[in-house]
C-alpha cells in the first residue's frame, strides 16, 4: 500500500509497473531495467553524446556505460553503409 509522503515499497512499484505493462499490451517479461536499456539504446541511435547518456544513468565511469549499455543495434547496422557513402561522396 502506498501512503502519500512516504517512500513507496518495492512491491507497490512492481505491482503498478506490471499492471501498466499488461494494460499497454507489452511483453510480460518486461522490467523497469528493460526500459532503462531501451531508453539508452534510443538515445545512442539518435546520436546523443556519451557524456549526456552517462549523466542520465548516473554513472561516474563512462566505461561502465559503454560496456553495459552501448551496443550496436540492428538499426544502427543498417545505417552504416548510408553514412559511409555520404562521407565518401562529400
Amino acid at each position: 500500500m502506498y501512503k502519500p509522503g512516504y517512500p513507496a515499497s518495492a512491491k507497490w512499484v512492481w505491482d503498478r509497473f506490471t499492471k501498466h505493462v499488461k494494460l499497454a499490451g507489452l511483453p510480460k517479461n518486461l522490467t523497469p531495467h528493460s526500459l532503462r536499456h531501451t531508453h539508452v539504446t534510443r538515445l545512442a541511435e539518435a546520436g546523443e553524446q556519451l557524456a549526456v547518456i552517462q549523466e542520465r544513468l548516473g554513472h561516474k565511469n563512462d566505461e561502465i556505460t559503454k560496456r553495459i549499455y552501448l551496443h550496436l543495434t540492428a538499426e544502427q547496422r543498417k545505417a552504416i553503409p548510408d553514412r559511409f557513402e555520404m562521407i565518401m561522396s562529400s
